[in-house]
């Protein structure tokens, strides 16, 4: 399955995550655009590039999986959302499959090991 996004909603995206003065953590941009390529969503320019980068370094492919499978894929959600990105939960949550096969790809192409599940949010909010 693949996301279509406006691209009106991608430079939002993009704008938002270029000017973000938050310094979540270390690599938070990496790990957005790479997630969001991972997803399926079509990124350009700069910014396929530096998601393409990231999904070459193994510490930010840790960094990745950590926040999918963990409750930490919220703030990732509403990160996507605030850029843009409508019911970026639901499409993170209807994409799982998708996301852990590509995410375990990138990781065997570097030697790593990665066994991830996506957070059910379901199972907390209710």
């Amino acid at each position: 399955m693949k996301l279509l996004i406006s691209e009106a909603q991608l430079e939002v995206l993009i704008g938002h995550i270029n000017k973000s003065s938050q310094p979540i953590r270390e690599n938070w941009r990496e790990v957005v655009l790479g997630t969001a390529m991972l997803m399926g969503i079509k990124l350009t320019g700069v910014n396929a590039q530096t998601a393409s980068n990231a999904l070459n370094n193994a510490e930010v492919i840790q960094k990745i999986g950590k926040t999918l499978s963990g409750p930490e894929i919220e703030k990732l959600a509403n990160t996507l959302e605030e850029s843009g990105l409508e019911g970026a939960m639901d499409k993170l949550q209807a994409n799982n499959f998708k996301i852990e096969t590509n995410l375990s790809l990138a990781a065997e192409e570097l030697g790593l090991i990665t066994n991830i599940s996506i957070y059910n949010t379901e199972k907390t909010t209710k």
